[in-house]
């Protein structure tokens, strides 16, 4: 009987604990959900099925990433909150594509090498609930150019 209390408890102290998180940030997820409204149908961009706004500047050359988990990009990109803070800027950076963000895999697959693409990610594309760092809280939707530098599709 003990025990079966003190699981009980356990668990409920950790429900408590998790929905904290979320409450630090239900302001700044109903102001992201808010900007998203007001902007998911900005002239000039178009949208795919899974809600990723984009425009692209330039197409770039042939070489597109495709999706296979060995595929390597070279990129440089900046990432912009919606309050058009900065959050993250990077310069000839390299990934494989199966580690980034669904938004951004689904964006720069739109271009070639050269190729420069803006993206409005919806948060459930981008970072999440959980956001990145400090750099990006919980439930940002953001906004974020992308340059293609160099593509190896293994």
């Amino acid at each position: 009987m003990k025990r079966t209390f003190f699981l009980a408890f356990g668990i409920s102290c950790l429900c408590l604990l998790s929905s904290c998180k979320d409450d630090n940030y239900i302001e700044w997820k109903l102001l992201n959900d808010e900007w998203w409204e007001q902007h998911k149908n900005d002239s000039g961009y178009s949208a795919t099925d899974s809600g990723l706004r984009y425009r692209i500047i330039y197409k770039g050359g042939i070489n597109n990433p495709d999706e296979n988990s060995g595929t390597y990009v070279r990129y440089n990109n900046k990432i912009r909150l919606i309050d058009g803070e900065i959050a993250m800027e990077l310069t000839n950076a390299g990934a494989y594509i199966s580690d980034l963000p669904k938004g951004f895999i689904e964006g720069i697959r739109k271009i070639g090498t050269g190729g420069i693409i803006e993206m409005m990610i919806p948060y459930s594309l981008a970072y999440g609930k959980s956001g990145l760092n400090a750099n990006v809280p919980p439930y940002s939707h953001v906004i974020c150019e992308v340059e293609l530098l160099f593509v190896l599709n293994n």
